[in-house]
């Protein structure tokens, strides 16, 4: 059993150690208790060890703490005296994985915790159950759809795209002030003139933010937003498109050229190159990143920028510093990629969708049940489903 490690002076709370004389120990042990806790994971995952759970139980009448590790099978043994107590664990378990054929070892962050817990009674058995995210957790694109539809004449259609993002963590997390934005650079491109800096930021043509005040629009672990160009059912224009009427929000360029649906709440549009409506790439060049700026007038003062072209045009981009992301996916065409638009710590390769009709989908890593934890190695080649169907048709 590994040391109980005590974080207040227990002697001035009145807990008296083994060593103390044998007259007192009667006394004293009439008003403690025995505690075993056993920490589990959900049912669905193979867990290797939990060796690195730490455990603090707190007193909520005297605010002492008490520390420890778990043992490798999530259990500890511990003596307190009565009371009520909040009691929390946290750390990372190593699981076991499918990826694809194989089984790999992977680390999860888990989280269990009781708060106001009567300890009482020489012995207490408590059970947590512990809730897992991926070490990196919180928001992920979880597909993006740019290459637009074909109608039945063989027309193209490109007014149906969209992105979902996902909550990853375990946690509720809300969505207000999340940006998403196009990379400037094409990776068809056989240099990226950003590249002395790519290890600092992505040079982006467009930002667009979902409203709201920091609380308005909370999302459960596992669940999603849907980010569409025009929240209409396109279907009725094109039997071979999607009905995005449940969209959550929708990007508008106030445009003759575009259609403004006033049932979905619109984006903010910070800042778009095009001078009349954006489109995501629908040739797959461009990368796509997410992130969140705490105060966004701050952020477009401090990372705006002029370039001026051979031709004399002063053109007018905005850079986000790699630490601000929060997910990038990279996008490229397998037999036309030739340079990459973000830093290897962002995304190690590029995914793609060459088809009509076909989005980028992000690979499920566990399936808990209740929820689904998405696979984000920072790798799109390994996380992504190239050419994959588009999940809004369901």
């Amino acid at each position: 059993m590994k040391t109980f490690k005590f974080f207040t002076f227990l002697l001035a709370l009145g807990v008296i150690f083994s060593s103390c004389k044998k007259d007192d120990d009667k006394e004293v042990s009439a008003s403690m208790s025995n505690v075993n806790i056993q920490v589990k994971a959900p049912k669905s995952i193979q867990v290797l060890n939990m060796d690195g759970l730490n455990l603090v139980v707190e007193n909520i009448h005297t605010g002492s703490l008490n520390a420890a590790n778990l043992n490798s099978d999530g259990t500890h043994k511990f003596t307190v005296k009565e009371g009520m107590y909040n009691i929390s664990v946290s750390g990372k378990i190593k699981v076991i994985v499918a990826n694809g054929e194989k089984s790999v070892e992977k680390e999860l962050n888990l989280k269990a915790a009781k708060e106001n817990y009567a300890i009482k009674g020489e012995s207490v058995n408590l059970i947590l159950e512990g809730k897992v995210s991926q070490l990196s957790g919180g928001w992920l694109f979880k597909e993006i759809y740019f290459k637009g539809s074909e109608k039945p004449s063989g027309k193209a259609y490109i007014h149906d795209n969209y992105f979902i993002l996902v909550n990853n963590s375990s946690e509720l997390m809300y969505a207000d002030g999340l940006s998403i934005s196009e990379a400037d650079h094409s990776t068809v491109l056989s240099e990226n003139k950003w590249a002395k800096d790519i290890e600092k930021h992505v040079v982006v043509q467009t930002i667009y933010t979902i409203p709201g005040g920091g609380k308005d629009y909370p999302i459960k672990p596992g669940g999603s937003v849907i980010l569409v160009d025009k929240a209409m059912d396109h279907t009725v224009e094109n039997p071979n498109s999607v009905n995005l009427t449940n969209a959550h929000f929708e990007w508008y360029d106030n445009h003759k050229l575009d259609i403004d649906v006033p049932e979905v709440p619109n984006l903010i549009k910070h800042f778009s190159y095009s001078e009349s409506i954006w489109i995501p790439h629908s040739r797959g060049y461009k990368s796509y990143i997410l992130f969140y700026a705490e105060n966004m007038e701050n952020f477009l003062s401090k990372n705006k920028f002029n370039e001026t072209t051979p031709f004399g045009k002063i053109i007018t981009s905005y850079k986000v510093p790699n630490e601000l992301i929060l997910d990038a996916v990279e996008l490229s065409v397998p037999e036309l990629f030739k340079s990459k638009a973000l830093s290897m710590s962002l995304d190690k390769s590029f995914t793609y969708s060459n088809m009509p009709g076909k989005s980028v989908c992000r690979l499920v890593e566990i399936n808990l049940g209740d929820r689904v934890v998405y696979k984000d190695s920072n790798d799109s080649n390994a996380d992504f489903i190239p050419n994959a169907e588009l999940s809004m048709k369901y």
